[in-house]
Protein backbone atom coordinates (compact mmCIF):
# COMPACT_ATOMS: atom_id res chain seq x y z
CA UNK A 1 0.00 0.00 0.00
CA UNK A 2 2.78 2.40 0.96
CA UNK A 3 4.88 1.58 -2.13
CA UNK A 4 1.95 2.14 -4.52
CA UNK A 5 1.17 5.46 -2.80
CA UNK A 6 4.80 6.55 -3.20
CA UNK A 7 4.73 5.64 -6.91
CA UNK A 8 1.56 7.66 -7.39
CA UNK A 9 3.05 10.64 -5.55
CA UNK A 10 6.28 10.46 -7.57
CA UNK A 11 4.33 10.31 -10.81
CA UNK A 12 2.17 13.27 -9.77
CA UNK A 13 5.24 15.31 -8.75
CA UNK A 14 6.92 14.53 -12.09
CA UNK A 15 3.83 15.66 -14.01
CA UNK A 16 3.69 18.93 -12.08
CA UNK A 17 7.41 19.53 -12.62
CA UNK A 18 7.03 19.12 -16.37
CA UNK A 19 3.92 21.31 -16.36
CA UNK A 20 5.72 24.14 -14.54
CA UNK A 21 9.29 23.85 -15.89
CA UNK A 22 8.44 23.80 -19.62
CA UNK A 23 6.48 27.11 -19.47
CA UNK A 24 9.33 28.64 -17.42
CA UNK A 25 11.83 27.63 -20.11
CA UNK A 26 9.63 29.26 -22.74
CA UNK A 27 9.37 32.39 -20.59
CA UNK A 28 13.17 32.63 -20.39
CA UNK A 29 13.55 32.78 -24.20
CA UNK A 30 14.69 36.23 -25.33
CA UNK A 31 12.20 38.43 -27.09
CA UNK A 32 12.89 39.27 -30.74
CA UNK A 33 11.00 41.04 -33.50
CA UNK A 34 9.41 37.76 -34.54
CA UNK A 35 9.06 36.29 -31.03
CA UNK A 36 7.13 39.16 -29.45
CA UNK A 37 6.13 39.41 -25.75
CA UNK A 38 2.53 38.62 -26.69
CA UNK A 39 3.55 35.43 -28.49
CA UNK A 40 5.76 34.39 -25.58
CA UNK A 41 2.98 34.98 -23.04
CA UNK A 42 0.50 33.15 -25.26
CA UNK A 43 2.79 30.09 -25.48
CA UNK A 44 3.42 30.04 -21.72
CA UNK A 45 -0.29 30.10 -20.88
CA UNK A 46 -1.25 27.67 -23.63
CA UNK A 47 1.49 25.11 -22.91
CA UNK A 48 0.73 25.19 -19.18
CA UNK A 49 -2.98 24.63 -19.85
CA UNK A 50 -2.31 21.81 -22.32
CA UNK A 51 -0.09 19.98 -19.84
CA UNK A 52 -2.67 20.28 -17.05
CA UNK A 53 -5.27 18.73 -19.34
CA UNK A 54 -2.96 16.06 -20.79
CA UNK A 55 -1.70 14.95 -17.37
CA UNK A 56 -5.21 15.23 -15.85
CA UNK A 57 -3.92 17.43 -13.06
CA UNK A 58 -7.24 19.22 -12.75
CA UNK A 59 -10.71 18.99 -14.31
CA UNK A 60 -10.70 20.02 -17.97
CA UNK A 61 -13.22 22.78 -17.36
CA UNK A 62 -10.79 24.66 -15.07
CA UNK A 63 -7.99 25.41 -17.60
CA UNK A 64 -10.60 25.83 -20.33
CA UNK A 65 -12.20 28.71 -18.41
CA UNK A 66 -9.02 30.30 -17.09
CA UNK A 67 -6.97 30.13 -20.31
CA UNK A 68 -8.88 32.91 -22.15
CA UNK A 69 -9.09 34.90 -18.91
CA UNK A 70 -5.30 34.74 -18.55
CA UNK A 71 -4.91 35.84 -22.18
CA UNK A 72 -6.95 38.91 -21.35
CA UNK A 73 -5.26 39.53 -17.98
CA UNK A 74 -1.73 39.48 -19.43
CA UNK A 75 -2.62 41.49 -22.51
CA UNK A 76 -2.11 38.80 -25.12
CA UNK A 77 -5.00 40.18 -27.21
CA UNK A 78 -8.16 42.28 -26.80
CA UNK A 79 -11.26 40.66 -25.34
CA UNK A 80 -13.07 40.92 -28.69
CA UNK A 81 -10.35 38.81 -30.32
CA UNK A 82 -10.03 36.28 -27.49
CA UNK A 83 -13.74 35.55 -27.26
CA UNK A 84 -14.53 36.03 -30.94
CA UNK A 85 -14.90 32.27 -31.50
CA UNK A 86 -17.90 32.27 -29.15
CA UNK A 87 -19.68 34.57 -31.58
CA UNK A 88 -19.40 31.86 -34.23
CA UNK A 89 -22.22 29.39 -34.81
CA UNK A 90 -20.10 26.28 -34.21
CA UNK A 91 -19.71 26.24 -30.36
CA UNK A 92 -23.37 27.07 -29.81
CA UNK A 93 -24.45 24.44 -32.29
CA UNK A 94 -22.46 21.75 -30.47
CA UNK A 95 -23.72 23.02 -27.11
CA UNK A 96 -27.25 22.65 -28.45
CA UNK A 97 -26.49 19.14 -29.71
CA UNK A 98 -25.16 18.08 -26.31
CA UNK A 99 -28.11 19.64 -24.49
CA UNK A 100 -30.67 17.93 -26.73
CA UNK A 101 -28.77 14.63 -26.59
CA UNK A 102 -28.60 14.66 -22.77
CA UNK A 103 -32.28 15.58 -22.51
CA UNK A 104 -33.32 12.83 -24.90
CA UNK A 105 -31.04 10.39 -23.09
CA UNK A 106 -32.68 11.25 -19.78
CA UNK A 107 -36.22 10.58 -21.01
CA UNK A 108 -35.16 7.55 -23.05
CA UNK A 109 -36.02 9.02 -26.46
CA UNK A 110 -32.45 8.66 -27.70
CA UNK A 111 -32.74 4.88 -27.26
CA UNK A 112 -36.00 4.80 -29.20
CA UNK A 113 -34.43 6.74 -32.06
CA UNK A 114 -31.45 4.40 -32.06
CA UNK A 115 -33.62 1.27 -32.06
CA UNK A 116 -35.78 2.68 -34.85
CA UNK A 117 -32.70 3.42 -36.97
CA UNK A 118 -31.25 -0.06 -36.40
CA UNK A 119 -34.55 -1.82 -37.19
CA UNK A 120 -34.90 0.12 -40.43
CA UNK A 121 -31.28 -0.39 -41.52
CA UNK A 122 -30.47 -3.95 -40.53
CA UNK A 123 -27.53 -5.75 -42.11
CA UNK A 124 -25.28 -5.81 -39.04
CA UNK A 125 -22.55 -3.34 -38.24
CA UNK A 126 -21.26 -3.05 -41.82
CA UNK A 127 -24.74 -2.17 -43.03
CA UNK A 128 -25.05 0.38 -40.24
CA UNK A 129 -21.71 1.98 -41.12
CA UNK A 130 -22.60 2.20 -44.82
CA UNK A 131 -25.99 3.70 -43.93
CA UNK A 132 -24.29 6.38 -41.80
CA UNK A 133 -21.96 7.22 -44.68
CA UNK A 134 -24.81 7.49 -47.21
CA UNK A 135 -26.93 9.47 -44.74
CA UNK A 136 -24.09 11.99 -44.39
CA UNK A 137 -23.99 12.48 -48.15
CA UNK A 138 -27.77 12.86 -48.51
CA UNK A 139 -28.11 15.19 -45.53
CA UNK A 140 -25.37 17.41 -46.94
CA UNK A 141 -27.50 17.90 -50.04
CA UNK A 142 -30.64 18.63 -48.03
CA UNK A 143 -28.88 20.76 -45.39
CA UNK A 144 -26.20 22.75 -47.24
CA UNK A 145 -23.73 25.05 -45.54
CA UNK A 146 -21.87 22.41 -43.53
CA UNK A 147 -24.61 21.71 -40.95
CA UNK A 148 -25.51 18.17 -42.01
CA UNK A 149 -23.27 16.54 -39.42
CA UNK A 150 -25.25 17.96 -36.46
CA UNK A 151 -28.37 15.74 -36.66
CA UNK A 152 -26.33 12.78 -37.85
CA UNK A 153 -23.95 13.01 -34.88
CA UNK A 154 -26.97 12.98 -32.58
CA UNK A 155 -28.37 9.79 -34.17
CA UNK A 156 -24.98 8.05 -34.12
CA UNK A 157 -24.49 9.11 -30.49
CA UNK A 158 -27.82 7.48 -29.61
CA UNK A 159 -26.91 4.29 -31.46
CA UNK A 160 -23.58 4.09 -29.62
CA UNK A 161 -25.34 4.57 -26.27
CA UNK A 162 -27.98 1.97 -27.04
CA UNK A 163 -25.33 -0.55 -28.09
CA UNK A 164 -23.02 0.21 -25.15
CA UNK A 165 -20.27 1.48 -27.44
CA UNK A 166 -18.45 4.07 -25.36
CA UNK A 167 -14.86 4.81 -26.35
CA UNK A 168 -14.73 1.89 -28.73
CA UNK A 169 -13.64 1.02 -32.26
CA UNK A 170 -17.26 0.81 -33.37
CA UNK A 171 -18.04 4.33 -32.15
CA UNK A 172 -14.83 5.62 -33.78
CA UNK A 173 -15.73 4.13 -37.17
CA UNK A 174 -19.28 5.54 -37.09
CA UNK A 175 -18.13 9.03 -36.07
CA UNK A 176 -15.41 9.05 -38.74
CA UNK A 177 -17.99 7.99 -41.32
CA UNK A 178 -20.13 10.96 -40.27
CA UNK A 179 -17.18 13.27 -40.95
CA UNK A 180 -16.24 11.46 -44.16
CA UNK A 181 -19.77 11.55 -45.62
CA UNK A 182 -20.58 15.16 -44.75
CA UNK A 183 -17.14 16.73 -45.31
CA UNK A 184 -16.56 15.00 -48.66
CA UNK A 185 -19.96 16.12 -49.94
CA UNK A 186 -19.71 19.80 -49.01
CA UNK A 187 -16.12 20.09 -50.23
CA UNK A 188 -16.10 18.02 -53.40
CA UNK A 189 -19.65 17.15 -54.48
CA UNK A 190 -21.69 20.17 -53.43
CA UNK A 191 -19.88 23.32 -52.37
CA UNK A 192 -21.32 26.82 -52.69
CA UNK A 193 -17.87 28.26 -51.92
CA UNK A 194 -15.25 26.21 -53.74
CA UNK A 195 -15.04 26.10 -57.51
CA UNK A 196 -11.70 24.36 -57.84
CA UNK A 197 -12.73 21.38 -59.93
CA UNK A 198 -10.87 18.37 -61.25
CA UNK A 199 -11.25 19.76 -64.78
CA UNK A 200 -9.20 22.93 -64.42
CA UNK A 201 -10.18 25.91 -66.50
CA UNK A 202 -13.79 24.85 -66.99
CA UNK A 203 -15.63 27.69 -68.78
CA UNK A 204 -18.27 28.36 -66.09
CA UNK A 205 -19.12 31.61 -64.37
CA UNK A 206 -19.99 31.77 -60.68
CA UNK A 207 -23.73 32.01 -61.29
CA UNK A 208 -23.79 29.08 -63.73
CA UNK A 209 -22.39 26.56 -61.27
CA UNK A 210 -24.95 24.11 -59.85
CA UNK A 211 -24.95 20.77 -58.05
CA UNK A 212 -24.90 18.57 -61.16
CA UNK A 213 -22.19 20.62 -62.85
CA UNK A 214 -20.07 20.51 -59.72
CA UNK A 215 -20.61 16.76 -59.32
CA UNK A 216 -19.77 16.18 -62.98
CA UNK A 217 -16.33 17.74 -62.56
CA UNK A 218 -15.66 16.08 -59.20
CA UNK A 219 -16.98 12.56 -59.69
CA UNK A 220 -13.43 11.24 -59.25
CA UNK A 221 -13.72 11.94 -55.52
CA UNK A 222 -16.40 9.25 -55.23
CA UNK A 223 -13.61 6.73 -55.73
CA UNK A 224 -11.61 8.48 -53.01
CA UNK A 225 -14.62 8.36 -50.69
CA UNK A 226 -15.04 4.60 -51.13
CA UNK A 227 -11.32 3.92 -50.69
CA UNK A 228 -11.15 6.14 -47.58
CA UNK A 229 -14.16 4.37 -46.05
CA UNK A 230 -12.63 0.92 -46.69
CA UNK A 231 -9.26 2.05 -45.32
CA UNK A 232 -10.80 3.44 -42.13
CA UNK A 233 -12.74 0.24 -41.54
CA UNK A 234 -9.71 -1.99 -42.15
CA UNK A 235 -7.29 0.07 -40.03
CA UNK A 236 -9.59 0.41 -37.02
CA UNK A 237 -10.97 -3.12 -37.32
CA UNK A 238 -14.21 -2.96 -35.32
CA UNK A 239 -15.70 -6.23 -34.12
CA UNK A 240 -19.22 -4.95 -34.76
CA UNK A 241 -21.07 -7.62 -32.78
CA UNK A 242 -24.76 -6.78 -32.92
CA UNK A 243 -27.91 -8.70 -31.95
CA UNK A 244 -30.47 -9.58 -34.60
CA UNK A 245 -32.91 -7.09 -36.07
CA UNK A 246 -35.82 -8.75 -34.22
CA UNK A 247 -34.08 -8.07 -30.91
CA UNK A 248 -34.12 -4.31 -31.52
CA UNK A 249 -37.64 -4.42 -32.90
CA UNK A 250 -38.84 -6.02 -29.67
CA UNK A 251 -37.03 -3.43 -27.57
CA UNK A 252 -38.43 -0.57 -29.67
CA UNK A 253 -42.11 -1.52 -29.74
CA UNK A 254 -44.14 -0.57 -26.69
CA UNK A 255 -41.21 0.30 -24.48
CA UNK A 256 -41.96 2.54 -21.51
CA UNK A 257 -39.09 4.50 -19.95
CA UNK A 258 -39.35 4.85 -16.20
CA UNK A 259 -37.17 7.94 -15.99
CA UNK A 260 -39.66 9.90 -18.11
CA UNK A 261 -42.41 9.18 -15.56
CA UNK A 262 -40.88 11.50 -12.96
CA UNK A 263 -42.45 14.60 -14.53
CA UNK A 264 -45.14 16.44 -12.51
CA UNK A 265 -47.99 15.33 -14.81
CA UNK A 266 -47.09 11.69 -14.05
CA UNK A 267 -47.01 12.03 -10.26
CA UNK A 268 -50.42 10.35 -9.95
CA UNK A 269 -48.87 7.14 -11.24
CA UNK A 270 -46.75 6.92 -8.08
CA UNK A 271 -49.83 5.69 -6.24
CA UNK A 272 -50.05 2.71 -8.57
CA UNK A 273 -46.40 1.58 -8.31
CA UNK A 274 -45.99 1.79 -12.08
CA UNK A 275 -43.22 4.38 -11.74
CA UNK A 276 -41.05 2.15 -9.54
CA UNK A 277 -41.86 -0.95 -11.60
CA UNK A 278 -40.91 0.74 -14.89
CA UNK A 279 -37.62 1.95 -13.44
CA UNK A 280 -36.63 -1.61 -12.59
CA UNK A 281 -37.70 -3.25 -15.84
CA UNK A 282 -36.44 -2.69 -19.35
CA UNK A 283 -39.84 -3.04 -21.01
CA UNK A 284 -43.26 -2.46 -19.48
CA UNK A 285 -46.75 -2.60 -20.97
CA UNK A 286 -48.87 -0.13 -18.94
CA UNK A 287 -52.14 -1.80 -19.99
CA UNK A 288 -50.95 -5.17 -18.74
CA UNK A 289 -49.72 -3.63 -15.48
CA UNK A 290 -53.06 -1.93 -14.74
CA UNK A 291 -54.96 -5.06 -15.75
CA UNK A 292 -53.01 -7.10 -13.20
CA UNK A 293 -53.31 -4.29 -10.64
CA UNK A 294 -57.12 -4.36 -10.88
CA UNK A 295 -57.13 -8.12 -10.44
CA UNK A 296 -54.39 -8.15 -7.79
CA UNK A 297 -54.28 -4.85 -5.87
CA UNK A 298 -51.35 -6.10 -3.79
CA UNK A 299 -49.10 -5.69 -6.85
CA UNK A 300 -48.52 -2.06 -5.92
CA UNK A 301 -47.36 -3.00 -2.42
CA UNK A 302 -45.05 -5.70 -3.77
CA UNK A 303 -43.39 -3.16 -6.03
CA UNK A 304 -43.01 -0.53 -3.34
CA UNK A 305 -41.55 -3.11 -0.94
CA UNK A 306 -38.80 -3.78 -3.45
CA UNK A 307 -39.97 -7.31 -4.27
CA UNK A 308 -39.39 -6.79 -7.97
CA UNK A 309 -38.84 -10.42 -8.88
CA UNK A 310 -42.10 -11.47 -7.26
CA UNK A 311 -43.95 -8.45 -8.66
CA UNK A 312 -42.58 -9.32 -12.11
CA UNK A 313 -44.07 -12.81 -11.85
CA UNK A 314 -47.40 -11.32 -10.76
CA UNK A 315 -47.21 -8.85 -13.65
CA UNK A 316 -46.59 -11.70 -16.12
CA UNK A 317 -49.50 -13.67 -14.64
CA UNK A 318 -47.18 -16.44 -13.47
CA UNK A 319 -47.94 -15.99 -9.77
CA UNK A 320 -50.91 -15.14 -7.55
CA UNK A 321 -50.88 -14.61 -3.80
CA UNK A 322 -53.41 -15.18 -1.08
CA UNK A 323 -53.22 -12.06 1.06
CA UNK A 324 -54.47 -12.25 4.63
CA UNK A 325 -56.05 -9.24 6.30
CA UNK A 326 -53.34 -7.54 8.36
CA UNK A 327 -51.97 -4.05 8.91
CA UNK A 328 -48.49 -5.51 8.45
CA UNK A 329 -47.99 -6.37 4.77
CA UNK A 330 -45.06 -8.67 5.55
CA UNK A 331 -47.27 -10.74 7.87
CA UNK A 332 -50.17 -10.72 5.41
CA UNK A 333 -48.09 -12.43 2.71
CA UNK A 334 -46.76 -14.93 5.20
Amino acid sequence: MGESANKINKGLVLKWLITVIVPIIIWMILVTEAFTPQIKTFLVITVFSIFTIAFELMPTIVPSIFMPMLYLLFGVAPAATIYSSWADVMPWMFLGILTIANTFQRVGLVDRIAYWCITKIGGGFKGLAIAVLIAGILLSVVLPGGNAHAPLIFCVYGICLAMGWGKSKEATVLMMYVLLGTYTTIKFFLSPYLFLTAKLGAPYELGEMNFFTFLYHNWIFIIWLVLAAILIYKLIGPEGNMPSKDYFKEKYEGRLYGISLSDPECRGLERTGLLQFAQQNEQVDPEQYFYQLRKKPYLERLVKCGLFRLSGEVYDGKAALEIKESSDFAKSIG
